[in-house]
């Protein structure tokens, strides 16, 4: 039985493409998502719904419970501000025509409530974002302000460190001249002994 290895690795290569094809493709899609939910806020989006719902069921049981029950029985009615009402007549078909402007009133009031209550959330959390925004760009200027202030000590270093070499080039070079300098005093007089002699 004769095995072609060559075929069987071209084979389990392309499985292994088509896998990692396959495995690029969920990661990029997935990634998009990903990005999606970061960028339009999604998560902060459905929070605020989910608290927005819970908000609107406790300022309606604040309401209907505790303040239109009592104000109810100050206008006289026992359904609070759902049964005041006015009688118009009766209508040419023989029914009564009533109004309701209690369930009008109970219904303007929650809404003028549940206007202030969301309107102090979105306050509170504006104020938090923008101070957390305020602190990251704080921190961003004091890391930018050491980067550069880093920066400035290295290029002093690097200024007084060249500084130092040139200096100790110009030493060697006048050591070197006074050693050429002393040669040539010492060979003038050497000579002029000799002339001398």
């Amino acid at each position: 039985m004769n095995i072609d290895n060559n075929a069987i690795n071209e084979k389990l290569t392309k499985k292994q493409k088509s896998k990692y094809a396959k495995e690029a493709v969920e990661k990029a899609k997935t990634s998009s998502f990903k990005e999606f939910i970061e960028q339009q806020g999604v998560l902060s989006l459905a929070i605020g719904l989910v608290l927005g719902t819970a908000a609107t069921t406790l300022v309606n049981s604040l309401m209907n419970n505790v303040v239109f029950p009592p104000l109810g029985f100050i206008l006289g009615s026992a359904e609070g501000l759902n049964g005041l009402s006015v009688n118009l007549g009766v209508t040419p078909d023989g029914k009564e025509a009533i109004l309701h402007y209690g369930i009008f009133l109970n219904d303007l009031i929650n809404f003028l409530v549940m206007a202030f209550v969301i309107y102090w959330i979105v306050r509170i959390v504006t104020n938090a974002v923008r101070k957390q925004e305020e602190l990251a760009e704080l921190a961003r200027i004091a890391t930018a302000e050491k980067a550069s202030d880093a920066l400035e000590k290295a290029e002093k270093k690097k200024v007084a460190k060249r500084a130092l070499k040139k200096e100790a080039k110009i030493n060697k070079r006048g050591e070197k001249q006074e050693a050429v300098n002393k040669e040539v005093n010492v060979e003038s007089i050497s000579i002029e002994d000799g002339r001398k002699k």
